[in-house]
């Protein structure tokens, strides 16, 4: 029967989670991990520095505050400011496309921009 685990080890990281490895590594290996974040909670520090930056960008464009546990908050915060930030785009091309008084009587009349337009 075939060892279940050979040469198995760990990697112990900046935070001080030990994951297991199933080579040997080198000192120098081993040394890099030692100054760095495992990758799950590096994971999580980027998740929380996207939310951090989302709140301040919510903040900054005067959206209100979201309610929700701090979690959902979160998550909803990165979710919320992305699609802003996609719709100023979109009405950035919108105006930068329809630069005609005739543009914007037409999309007033039917509710679209003319297809020659661009926009």
């Amino acid at each position: 029967m075939k060892n279940a685990n050979p040469a198995s080890s760990s990697m112990v990281y900046q935070c001080g989670h030990a994951v297991p490895v199933e080579k040997i590594f080198s000192e120098s290996t081993r040394l890099w991990a030692a100054n760095r974040l495992c990758p799950q909670c590096w994971g999580k520090g980027q998740r929380e520095k996207r939310a951090a930056e989302a709140i301040a960008e919510a903040k900054k464009l005067g959206l209100p505050a979201l309610e929700g546990s701090e979690a959902q908050i979160a998550w909803a915060e990165t979710i919320r400011t992305a699609w802003f930030i996609k719709q100023a785009v979109s009405i950035q091309k919108i105006i930068a496309n329809a630069p005609k008084a005739t543009d914007w009587i037409a999309y007033q009349q039917t509710g679209e921009f003319s297809k020659e337009e661009g926009v």
